[in-house]
């Protein structure tokens, strides 16, 4: 409980500097040059989705793996403790069997989390350097128009990269929230009852 504690404590924190430091940093993007913060803005609402339903579905396996994992914990214990019995009758393959199964159940669902955790970085990066070519393209552009200065587009480059750092520090804390609440919530089930 205390571990759960702490670690929620710890992504509270990066919770707040992330989000200071996006809000700060989108703040002097659109100030320094609101065209291309526009543009910039674009791509933002389809890496929320994609965030969102990558964090409900890593919440969901991580609940079936901690479920899994229970009832492999507690055949394994039933099975120690009337070792006698399953002895007595000769069902060892057949308890070995099951746990063999129970812990292929559990394998299969550690592939799966990490595949999902593996698209959802990815994503995150891909399109954190998709927008950044999104913007350098666009200020280029307008710099060639004469919308905006050569020394504008570099100075809203750098808030560019500080507002997705902590962007991606902000998709962290929430797919570690997910984690965190998949697995509490098996935890404060067995607490309750």
């Amino acid at each position: 409980k205390q571990w759960y504690q702490r670690r929620v404590a710890i992504t509270a924190g990066d919770i707040l500097r992330s989000f200071g430091q996006s809000v700060i940093s989108i703040c002097l993007m659109v100030y320094v040059a609101p065209d291309l913060a526009l543009r910039a803005a674009a791509i933002v609402p389809s890496i929320m989705v994609v965030a969102y339903f990558a964090g409900k579905s890593v919440r969901r396996i991580v609940q079936e793996l901690q479920n899994d994992l229970a009832q492999a914990t507690a055949r394994a214990e039933e099975g120690f403790s009337g070792i006698k019995v399953v002895k007595a009758f000769g069902a060892e393959d057949k308890e070995i069997h099951l746990y063999g199964n129970q812990l292929n159940k559990i394998l299969s669902l550690g592939y799966k989390n990490a595949a999902v955790n593996s698209l959802y970085w990815s994503f995150l990066g891909g399109s954190g350097n998709l927008a950044l070519l999104v913007v350098l393209y666009s200020g280029y552009t307008l710099s060639l128009s004469g919308s905006i200065t050569p020394g504008t587009l570099t100075g809203f480059l750098l808030y560019t990269v500080y507002s997705g750092i902590g962007v991606a520090g902000l998709g962290k804390a929430y797919g570690a929230l997910m984690t965190g609440a998949g697995a509490g919530e098996r935890l404060f089930q067995i607490l309750d009852s």
